[in-house]
């Protein structure tokens, strides 16, 4: 089911916040994380 979430997770309606919360239930949670760390 976490690739069903990809779907919703990139619609432009959808709030940075949802966004977060939902990439962190998914492996790209991890990959996001990474990204995130490293521009900081």
């Amino acid at each position: 089911g976490f690739h069903c979430a990809l779907v919703p997770l990139f619609d432009p309606r959808f709030s940075p916040r949802n966004l977060v919360l939902v990439a962190a239930r998914t492996p790209l949670g991890a990959v996001l994380s990474g990204l995130d760390e490293d521009s900081d």
